[in-house]
């Protein structure tokens, strides 16, 4: 852990690289601003003990530390009813807390993702609520057209979600994504390599 920051350049965060864990933060698997080796060490040996690990056998995820920005949920799926649909709403922390969030069939064009940006609870934010700094919203614009884009495209992704995607003053992050991989449907060859 020590090397990987060191060669990614400080401040960094460290993560309990699990994925059965899908709230990493509320089990104590996520260290935030880590400045130097000793932090990351210390980070890194705090995570082991509290998950219950052997030291120097848990599995974490160094990666850089996002600038602020306003936390965001940019996601897809592929609905029974509906086929491929495109999510965006309020992320991080609030997700759950929130429920604010807007779907739309995919793929998504920009005017259409900018739209639901703004019928979002949360798009205030995105302009500098109360003097925050604003968010670019041309690039989360982006971010929601590619996940559309996405999802469309490959058959093999059956929902993508990320969460958060940071939009910053200029450009954005994507700080933890999540892919879910569709059972690939059999074809008539792989009948023929079993009956072989």
């Amino acid at each position: 852990a020590v090397d990987a920051a060191a060669a990614l350049g400080y401040p960094v965060v460290l993560k309990i690289a699990d994925h059965d864990i899908l709230h990493k933060s509320d089990v104590g698997g996520v260290r935030l601003g880590l400045r130097n080796d000793f932090e990351v060490a210390s980070a890194y040996h705090a995570i082991d003990c509290e998950l219950g690990g052997h030291y120097g056998t848990t599995p974490v995820l160094v990666a850089p530390m996002a600038g602020p920005g306003v936390e965001m949920l940019v996601g897809a799926r592929r609905d029974r009813a509906f086929g491929p649909v495109v999510v965006v709403g309020a992320g991080g922390r609030t997700t759950e807390l929130w429920h604010d969030a807007i779907t739309s069939l995919a793929p998504i064009g920009p005017s259409a993702a900018n739209a639901a940006l703004s019928l979002l609870r949360s798009s205030p934010l995105l302009d500098g609520f109360r003097g925050a700094p604003g968010a670019d919203r041309a690039a989360l614009t982006d971010a929601v057209v590619a996940i559309g884009a996405l999802i469309d495209a490959v058959p093999e992704i059956a929902e993508i979600t990320i969460n958060p995607l940071m939009a910053h003053g200029q450009g954005v992050t994507a700080v933890d994504i999540k892919v879910r991989v569709a059972p690939r449907p059999e074809t008539p060859e792989d009948g023929v390599r079993r009956l072989r």
